[in-house]
């Protein structure tokens, strides 16, 4: 005997993204897409990208209020990400931009910046010990 109508074998549709280690595909707060495989929180601006639970470390799944394994509540759920059983899930629409880094910050940018001038310096000194000697050879030639 043959069905008429179709069997749905789909998971059903996940608001967050998660990707196939339970780890958000975006930041919920700013957006950010990129983290490593073992990352708990965004490089950006440090909201859980994980919906772990706090006593065992267990990643739940994204709509998980209370841990699957010991039954405490997700971090998620503790950090206001989800609402209380009943109420809808709220799905973001737009994100937040992390907030500048304070004054004094010592951010990426500024490393390579300073690296490389300590590289240029040592470059032009080594060209002046370089030009030097030249032209002590030279002299002592004539």
């Amino acid at each position: 005997m043959k069905r008429t109508t179709p069997v749905s074998r789909e998971m059903p549709s996940d608001p967050f993204h998660m990707t196939k280690d339970l780890r958000l595909s975006r930041c919920l707060y700013c957006g950010h897409p990129k983290h490593d495989t073992d990352a708990f929180f965004c490089v950006m601006c440090g909201s859980p990208i994980v919906n772990a639970c706090p006593e065992c470390s267990h990643r739940n799944i994204a709509i998980a209020r209370y841990c699957e394994q010991c039954g405490h509540p997700s971090v998620f759920f503790v950090k206001g990400i989800l609402p209380p059983y009943g109420e809808d899930v709220p799905v973001p629409t737009e994100y937040h931009t992390p907030p500048d880094p304070p004054e004094g910050y010592y951010t990426r940018e500024k490393r390579k910046e300073e690296a490389y001038a300590l590289k240029r310096k040592e470059h032009d000194k080594k060209m002046q010990e370089w030009i030097k000697e030249l032209l002590e050879d030279d002299i002592e030639e004539l």
